[in-house]
């Protein structure tokens, strides 16, 4: 499999996994709020490593013309990637407090 494929697929599958995670593990019985905040911000973390690494691979084979062509786009996935992993992790985190004050 080429780099780029395993990459840019690989961001895709480990970032919907971040944002998933939380969400899921929310309506959970037994849940951990901050361990799923951990995960998830882990896996966020992964995906942009795999962007990285996926950006160094065309830097080494000299494709520049695709560098100039996507980076603006990985920019702009990465920023949506980082918002809405904090905006889901701040939601579970609050609505866990919520329901811990109301259990007491």
């Amino acid at each position: 499999m080429d780099v780029t494929i395993f990459c840019n697929l690989g961001s895709v599958i480990v970032g919907l996994a971040a944002w998933i995670v939380p969400v899921v593990g929310i309506n959970r019985k037994k849940r951990n709020p901050h361990r799923l905040s951990v995960i998830s911000f882990s896996l966020c973390a992964i995906a942009l490593l795999l962007q990285l690494t996926e950006i160094k691979h065309r830097v080494m084979v000299g494709d520049w013309s695709a560098l100039m062509d996507t980076v603006p786009a990985i920019r702009g996935a990465a920023a949506v990637l980082v918002l809405v992993t904090i905006l889901i992790n701040v939601w579970i985190l609050a609505r866990a407090k919520k329901d811990r004050i109301q259990e007491a």
